[in-house]
């Protein structure tokens, strides 16, 4: 049985957790943090209740701030136990041990800010640690995070190590019967949520959702930061 070390950083986002339920067959996961075996709600979410909370997301945003304009990428040196890889989740590794990397988009290095993704040391270094014999695999998400990197970087060094690896999910085995449910309904029910109205596709998801409406039933339900000149836009629909 392989040994991987599961590094997810200072934040562990539910997407992980899926991950670390199903290791590949032959490989176990040793997690870098308790709450990729916790079910409990997110730790951003249980903090926002407390009264320091917008004071705590004005102090990382204005580290993620200062190193942006240092054009510092997001790299990290971890301390592992003993294990015959490490998968990182969106950071980069300076270890000198196989490690694999997977990402939702090449920005992910660079805390998500593409002015520090186009300085030129910023390139190289990561161009360098990618071709790096330590790094065995680079695992995006889907072939639009494979894109972002190929338009990012120059993967001529280390395009054979680039793998597409979809999303793990908990299987559903009585999908087929709530899809025939919600058919039965006679009205399609649409949820977005993301706080940040323009990173995560909110002005896409309105245009979408209000060009369906005109030849389907539709219920649509937003949370998120909108913008009031979004709001009027479609408040009438």
């Amino acid at each position: 049985m392989k040994q991987v070390y599961f590094y997810t950083g200072s934040f562990t986002h539910t997407f992980y957790k899926e991950i670390f339920k199903y290791p590949p067959e032959g490989y176990q996961f040793i997690p870098s943090s308790p709450d990729l075996k916790s079910d409990a709600i997110k730790k951003d979410i249980v903090q926002s209740k407390q009264w320091y909370f917008p004071y705590l997301r004005k102090g990382e945003g204005a580290i993620v701030s200062a190193l942006a304009k240092m054009r510092t990428p997001k790299l990290r040196l971890i301390r592992h136990p003993k294990c015959d890889l490490i998968h990182s989740a969106q950071y980069p590794l300076l270890n000198r041990h196989p490690w694999v990397l997977d990402f939702e988009d090449v920005s992910a290095f660079t805390w998500y800010r593409r002015e520090v993704l186009d300085s030129p040391f910023v390139k190289r270094t990561l161009e360098w640690l990618l071709s790096s014999p330590y790094c065995r695999a680079i695992l995006p998400w889907t072939e639009a995070a494979r894109k972002s990197l190929e338009n990012g970087l120059d993967c001529s060094r280390f395009r054979d190590k680039i793998r597409v690896v979809y999303p793990v999910m908990t299987p559903q085995p009585d999908i087929e019967a709530i899809f025939q449910e919600k058919r039965a309904q006679k009205k399609i029910k649409i949820l977005f949520v993301g706080t940040a109205f323009y990173a995560k596709g909110g002005v896409e998801a309105l245009a979408v959702v209000d060009e369906l409406s005109k030849q389907y039933p539709l219920e649509f339900v937003m949370i998120s930061n909108v913008p009031e000149e979004y709001r009027k836009r479609y408040e009438s629909n």
